[in-house]
């Protein structure tokens, strides 16, 4: 049960929303640098070994989970236990995914559009649960929709960056970014609403004639 202001309906959690839209800026800030110093090295470095590829999940899990929390920390950690599970498996069902695909004779284009597809697929539905907007799902969809058709069909590199890197760069961004809208949406606040309770101990202000607190004797801000 959430810990209530004394004598006001609102919860400490409610009072936060501040922090959460801080810490979901800056969460995804990260996660957007992060993603786009790794993209130009990724190809290269997917090659020689497979450490890059096996962070990609267990970032997710991390980053998704922060996320999932700052949107509701009251049932955020639902979507974003799933986004843990999913993100902390990814290396075992992707590569064994990759394992199928060497063992088939599927088209070349059809090869390296699965991985990425079925990634950004399985990642649908926490993004939906945890944004409980249809937008989560729609904006994840694309990103995958796009980041699956850059690694079959477009250009092997965009400025010096293989096609891969930019799909994995995008698969990211569309998760992280359609996250933090709904950070922002829960918590952002343009005009901040009528202080009804004192500040300093919860005090109710409904009533009081006065701009002192009876309680503590701080001074209400001024509306």
């Amino acid at each position: 049960m959430p810990h209530r202001l004394p004598g006001h309906g609102r919860s400490i959690i409610d009072d936060l929303r501040d922090e959460r839209l801080v810490v979901g800026i800056i969460a995804t800030a990260l996660v957007t640098a992060a993603v786009l110093v790794q993209a130009p090295f990724f190809g290269f470095l997917a090659r020689g070994a497979v450490v890059l590829p096996l962070l990609q999940g267990p970032a997710v899990a991390i980053y998704g989970f922060v996320l999932a929390m700052c949107i509701d920390p009251r049932r955020g950690w639902k979507p974003g236990g799933l986004l843990v599970v999913l993100g902390a498996t990814h290396p075992a069902w992707f590569f064994g995914l990759l394992m199928l695909l060497d063992s088939t004779r599927l088209p070349d284009a059809m090869a390296e559009c699965l991985p990425f597809a079925l990634t950004g697929v399985v990642f649908i539905l926490p993004a939906w649960w945890a944004t409980r907007r249809w937008w989560g799902a729609v904006a994840t969809l694309l990103a995958t929709a796009l980041a699956s058709w850059l690694a079959a069909l477009g250009p092997r590199e965009f400025l010096g960056v293989t096609a891969h890197g930019v799909a994995v760069a995008i698969l990211h961004l569309g998760l992280a970014w359609t996250l933090c809208a709904a950070v922002i949406e829960r918590t952002w606040r343009i005009v901040p609403g009528p202080v009804k309770h004192c500040i300093a101990c919860g005090y109710p202000r409904e009533g009081l004639m006065t701009n002192v607190c009876p309680e503590c004797g701080s001074a209400f801000p001024r509306s």
